[in-house]
């Protein structure tokens, strides 16, 4: 994985690319403007929003391979092992997926938090102690009700905020 820079606050610097193999050559690394901006305008603008908002609460981004996902962005406290969010810029379609541990789950206040962040917070599989829950991304709207549940992580809920 190699470390990106990114600002704390993360604007819309989408630069539209209209080179869409960017996110799935696996020789060339890709910088994750490159990335963002071959999603296009609209989900180029929610992924700089997710970005900027995981940022915001102490992750650092890195660009990483990462297998059946391609390029894609990471995001990792400092102190922690492992990364707890990844954002999978395909162009077809855009990903954000959550690494959270089962304690912090039963933590959060789910009956305040919208029914499709439930289900994708319930149905995600379990590995080692931890759920994968995975949302496609469409809107604005939509990505700030799922980073609800990273602003509680990061609150202090369960051992993951704890790193």
């Amino acid at each position: 994985m190699i470390e990106q820079e990114v600002p704390a606050e993360v604007t819309s610097t989408v630069e539209p690319s209209h080179d869409k193999k960017v996110w799935s050559d696996r020789f060339r690394e890709p910088l994750a403007r490159e990335l963002v901006g071959a999603l296009g305008k609209q989900l180029g603008g929610v992924a700089d929003q997710v970005r900027g908002r995981l940022i915001t609460l102490g992750a650092k981004e890195m660009v990483a391979w990462c297998g059946v996902w391609k390029w894609t962005l990471v995001f990792q406290a400092e102190g922690e092992a492992r990364p707890w969010a990844y954002i999978v810029p395909d162009p077809a379609k855009l990903v954000l997926t959550l690494v959270l541990p089962d304690e912090m789950i039963t933590a959060l206040p789910l009956k305040k938090l919208p029914r499709f962040v439930r289900d994708g917070l319930a149905h995600a599989p379990v590995v080692d102690g931890s759920r994968w829950a995975k949302w496609d991304l469409q809107g604005k709207a939509q990505a700030d009700e799922i980073l609800m549940v990273c602003e509680h992580r990061t609150r202090g809920t369960g051992p993951a905020a704890r790193g």
